[in-house]
């Protein structure tokens, strides 16, 4: 197959030196003349794009990826020739149709009908053609009598409906779209979506999105960036893969020095302390042979260590130890020590370790719970809860029949979990 957009060692580079820019160019030269001020500096060129190659084919569909500042919005740019690459060459065969800043490309005291007119002569459609399309146009947007309104009035939602709207109707062979559907609400971005997969039978898309989920459904391939440069390039579900495990080793990489907590354990570790005699210190999370670790793989182990502390002889403690989804705060899986023998009462320090086995968590951040209450009383004496990430999961299901583990509605013994008491009452 043809390809149809060919990216082959771009180089995208802007000039740094402010005194350089046109703003500041009579003023200089002005100075420059009169003997007032030197020249302080040669240009200094940065590189937004660095070195980037990918190819793309009829109704193929290709999402970019990556932080903010990484260079997805430039190669965007250099798609839709707005702007030519520094070095290197693009080629794109075809009508594109681009979506890539709010209220681009509308003139902002013209109604949003008046736009619709003004972007499809530019885009070299007829008087006839357009007023074919104007109604479909109007009708996809729901802007209804906000249509005859001036665009400077509108909300970015508004704007984001006329010009998804506009870019989809005016019959292009490739759409870029770079994350403006982001403003829209939640029932607009369903229709957005489900016009895209449309136009994809006909079509070829690139997609830029923060929101993985819906690269990873709408796109076959993913081109991540990394400062200009490119970190991944191939199918979807791997390139997002690695892009998630790259993100949660920066939020984690703090917890490889310190495992009480990644950004300082006051922060990110909530409280509730009922019985001042009680106390929870020195958790970590570690690997099956008991190093201190901050990643995990699917279907590995997962030790939980915290030592317990008691100030005089407390009886009867329920001890509970889980796992956090630190996104939605909750306890996705947990064990207590209730089958366990423990001693009359405790006092002094407790080491005690949960193993997980065979964790079949999602890819995300998670934390550590740790609740003691009294069994008899059903009175909550301590707890403990990680409210940023302690650890993260990344890589995919070894097998496809097996499912993530559920969130638990009560925290009551999980199968396969081991609780021990590592040492009991020590200096007490």
């Amino acid at each position: 197959m043809t390809q149809i957009v060919q990216a082959e060692h771009v180089f995208k580079s802007y000039n740094a030196n402010p005194k350089l820019e046109m703003k500041h160019l009579l003023q200089w030269t002005g100075q420059r003349f009169s003997g007032r001020q030197r020249l302080s500096g040669a240009s200094r060129y940065t590189y937004v794009l660095n070195d980037v190659s990918f190819e793309m084919e009829q109704c193929d569909s290709l999402g970019i990826i990556g932080n903010n500042g990484a260079g997805k919005t430039t190669l965007c740019r250099l798609l839709a020739s707005i702007s030519l690459p520094t070095k290197g060459r693009i080629r794109v065969e075809g009508r594109v149709s681009s979506l890539i800043a709010l209220g681009a490309g509308f003139h902002p005291e013209l109604s949003g009908l008046e736009n619709v007119y003004l972007n499809c002569s530019i885009m070299g459609l007829s008087r006839k053609q357009t007023a074919s399309r104007v109604e479909q146009i109007v009708q996809f947007a729901e802007l209804g009598e906000h249509i005859d309104v001036a665009v400077k009035r509108y909300s970015s939602g508004m704007l984001a409906r006329l010009g998804f709207s506009v870019a989809v109707h005016l019959d292009p062979e490739i759409i870029l779209i770079d994350e403006v559907l982001a403003v829209g609400d939640y029932g607009f971005q369903v229709k957005c979506l489900a016009a895209i997969r449309e136009f994809m039978q006909r079509g070829t898309v690139v997609f830029i999105s923060h929101d993985l989920g819906a690269v990873e459904r709408l796109c076959k391939r993913v081109l991540w960036l990394d400062q200009g440069q490119v970190k991944g390039y191939g199918p979807s579900p791997d390139v997002i893969s690695q892009y998630v495990a790259a993100q949660q080793r920066v939020i984690a990489a703090p917890a490889q020095e310190s495992n009480e907590a990644p950004v300082g354990p006051e922060q990110t570790v909530l409280r509730e302390v009922f019985d001042e005699s009680i106390g929870v210190h020195d958790v970590e999370t570690c690997d099956a042979r008991g190093a201190v670790q901050s990643e995990f793989q699917m279907c590995d182990t997962l030790v939980v260590r915290c030592s317990l502390t008691a100030s005089k002889p407390t009886r009867d403690l329920r001890i509970v130890i889980g796992l956090v989804d630190v996104e939605s705060q909750a306890i996705v899986t947990a064990a207590n020590n209730q089958m366990l023998e423990h001693p009359d009462a405790f006092v002094g320090q407790t080491r005690i370790e949960c193993r997980f086995p065979n964790i079949l968590l999602r890819p995300r951040s998670y934390g550590v719970y740790v609740g003691i209450s009294n069994a008899k009383a059903l009175m909550p004496l301590y707890t403990w809860r990680d409210t940023h990430a302690r650890f993260f999961i990344t890589g995919a299901k070894p097998e496809p029949r097996l499912h993530y583990s559920p969130p638990q509605s009560d925290l009551t013994f999980t199968p396969g979990v081991e609780m021990r008491y590592l040492s009991v009452n020590e200096g007490g």
